[in-house]
C-alpha cells in the first residue's frame, strides 16, 4: 500500500508541472494539423473539414475496396520563392486513390496527387501516399503495425523552394488495458526522409536523415476522471553533421470535467548528444498541453500549445518550435459544418555545432476557415480560405500570402 501510496504521490506531483499531449490524444478526438511537422509550409494541401462514415457496398471474398477522389482549385497570392518577388498562382490538385479492407485486420490505402500551377515559376507535381495498417489482439495485448511509404512536394518556409520530401517508416504499437483505467504501452518508430529541392533554395538543405525511436508510457488512474502518465522515450538520428543519440523522460496527466470539459498535458526534458566532433550536448525542455470544450453537441473549441525538438530541413542544425493553435468547429443543421483555426509558429535553426549563435529564427501565423457540406452522404464540397505571414531574421524570406478556392471529396 505504501508503494502505491508514494506511486500516486510522485505521479500526481509530477503531473502538476505539464503534461501529455500524445497520452491526451489517445483519449481526445484530435484535429488534423495544417502543417507537416516540423516544417513551415507555404503551399499545403487543405484536409476535409467533413468525414463521413464508409458506406457500406459489395465486395468480393474477404477484400473491400473503397476508391476516393478529391478535387481541388486555389487561388494562391503573395508566396516567397527563392529570390523572385512575391509570386501568385493558381493550383489545381486531383487526388484520386482507393482504400482495400483485407480481412478483418488489415487495410491499404493508396492515394495519387498531381499539382497544377498555372505561374511558370512553379513545376507541377506528381506525388503518391501508400499505407498499410493492421490490428491484431493477441491475448491480453493489443498490436497495431503500419507501413508507410509517401511522397509530398510542398513550397516551404524554410527554404523558399518547392521541395520534395519522401518518407518511408514503420511503425508498431503495443498496448494492454491493466484495468480500471491502467494501461502500458511501448512503441518503436524508424523512418527514412530524403529531401530534394525543386529550383534554386535559398539555403542548403539536409539531403537525407534516419530516426529510430523507442518508447514505453504507463498510464494510471489517480481519481476518477483523472489519469497521470509518466513516460520515457529514446532514439537516435542520422544526418548530415547532426549525427545524435537523445532521451527523453517525462511526466503527464489528462483530466475529465463532466462531458464537456477535458484538459491535459506533459512535460519531459530531452537530453541530446551530437556525436560529431567536437561533441556536443543539447538540453532541451518538450511540452505540450491540450484543451477541450464542448458547450453544445455542435459545438467544440480546442486549444493546444507545444514545444519539440525535430531534425531539420537544413544542413547542420535542428529545429526548435514552440506552436500555439486554437480550433472552433460548429456545425449546422446536421450537414454543414464550419471550422476557424488559428495557428502562431515560432522557429528557431540551432546549429549542431557548440558556440554557433542561432542562425535563423521564423515567426510565422495561419489563419483558417472552411465551410463543408455532405451530399447523399459520399461528396463533400467545401470552401476554404487560408491567409499566412512568416516574419524571418533572414532577409528575404519574409511574406504574407493567401489562399482561397474550393474543393470537392467523393468516396465510394
Amino acid at each position: 500500500m505504501n508503494s502505491e501510496t508514494n506511486a500516486a504521490r510522485c505521479a500526481k506531483a509530477a503531473a502538476a508541472l505539464l503534461l501529455c499531449t500524445a497520452s491526451l490524444r489517445a483519449q481526445l478526438p484530435a484535429f488534423p494539423d495544417p502543417v507537416s511537422p516540423g516544417s513551415g509550409v507555404v503551399i499545403t494541401p487543405f484536409r476535409e473539414a467533413v468525414s463521413p462514415e464508409w458506406p457500406k457496398v459489395p465486395s468480393a471474398g474477404r477484400v473491400k475496396l473503397h476508391p476516393h477522389i478529391l478535387v481541388r482549385a486555389l487561388r494562391g497570392e503573395g508566396f516567397a520563392l527563392a529570390a523572385l518577388p512575391e509570386q501568385d498562382t493558381s493550383i489545381l490538385t486531383t487526388e484520386p486513390g482507393v482504400l482495400a479492407r483485407i480481412g478483418r485486420h488489415w487495410r491499404a490505402d493508396y492515394t495519387a496527387t498531381w499539382n497544377r500551377y498555372s505561374n511558370p515559376a512553379f513545376t507541377d507535381t506528381f506525388d503518391s501516399t501508400l499505407v498499410l495498417a493492421g490490428e491484431h489482439e493477441p491475448g491480453l495485448w493489443r498490436l497495431r503495425e503500419q507501413a508507410r511509404l509517401e511522397t509530398s512536394t510542398n513550397l516551404l518556409i524554410e527554404t523558399a523552394a518547392q521541395t520534395r520530401v519522401s518518407r518511408r517508416g514503420v511503425n508498431f504499437e503495443l498496448e494492454r488495458d491493466l484495468g480500471r483505467g491502467n494501461l502500458i504501452d511501448a512503441g518503436f518508430d524508424h523512418t527514412r526522409t530524403n529531401l530534394d529541392t525543386v529550383g534554386n533554395a535559398m539555403l542548403p538543405v539536409t539531403p537525407n536523415w534516419r530516426e529510430s525511436a523507442a518508447r514505453l508510457r504507463l498510464t494510471r488512474q489517480l481519481a476518477r476522471d483523472l489519469h497521470g502518465t509518466a513516460f520515457v522515450h529514446a532514439g537516435t538520428t542520422a544526418a548530415q553533421e547532426t549525427d545524435s543519440g537523445q532521451a527523453r523522460p517525462g511526466a503527464g496527466l489528462r483530466w475529465r470535467v463532466g462531458d464537456r470539459l477535458q484538459f491535459g498535458a506533459e512535460y519531459s526534458r530531452e537530453w541530446r548528444r551530437f556525436r560529431d566532433e567536437p561533441r556536443r550536448s543539447l538540453r532541451s525542455d518538450v511540452l505540450g498541453a491540450r484543451a477541450e470544450y464542448s458547450p453544445l453537441a455542435a459545438t467544440r473549441f480546442t486549444l493546444e500549445a507545444g514545444r519539440t525538438l525535430t531534425p531539420s530541413f537544413l544542413a547542420g542544425e535542428v529545429t526548435r518550435q514552440s506552436l500555439l493553435r486554437a480550433n472552433l468547429r460548429q456545425r449546422f443543421l446536421g450537414r454543414v459544418q464550419f471550422d476557424a483555426g488559428l495557428l502562431r509558429r515560432h522557429q528557431d535553426s540551432l546549429p549542431a555545432a557548440g558556440g554557433v549563435p542561432l542562425t535563423r529564427t521564423d515567426r510565422s501565423r495561419s489563419l483558417d476557415f472552411s465551410i463543408s457540406g455532405a451530399l447523399l452522404r459520399r461528396l463533400n464540397v467545401t470552401l476554404l480560405h487560408r491567409s499566412t505571414r512568416n516574419d524571418s531574421s533572414l532577409p528575404g524570406l519574409a511574406f504574407r500570402s493567401r489562399q482561397f478556392g474550393v474543393e470537392t471529396h467523393a468516396r465510394f
